[in-house]
């Protein structure tokens, strides 16, 4: 999972697939200890600490700011990268993986290896 990603599609809540041209200009670097978020705004990049948890079914990823924790599950098949993910603290990770979000307080990932085709 380590390296970098770009980003191909999000949904956030039901069927909202918004933001896709922003999505488009998204790069995550996945590094051993954390994930920097480069959006095409020109801000500064925001850094997380996250912790994979391999052994489960589906995968689970938990990400971490300074003081909060979002729960989430991920795949990874061949170039391509889902996460789902819970987009508050309080929200309980996701049990499996759908096609949009279940409600409005989740998030869909999908970003692709950069340099892929």
């Amino acid at each position: 999972m380590r390296g970098e990603w770009v980003g191909e599609r999000l949904e956030i809540g039901v069927g909202k697939s918004l933001f896709q041209d922003w999505i488009k200009g998204v790069t995550l670097e996945i590094t051993g200890e954390e994930i920097v978020f480069k959006g095409a705004d020109g801000k500064p990049p925001t850094k997380l600490k996250y912790r994979l948890r391999q052994d489960k079914s589906p995968k689970q990823i938990d990400v971490m700011d300074e003081k909060k924790v979002y729960e989430g599950i991920y795949k990874l098949e061949g170039e391509v990268l889902t996460i789902y993910i819970a987009n508050y603290p309080d929200k309980k990770r996701p049990a499996q993986f759908k096609e949009s979000p279940e409600s409005n307080d989740y998030s869909l990932m999908v970003l692709k290896r950069k340099g892929s085709n």
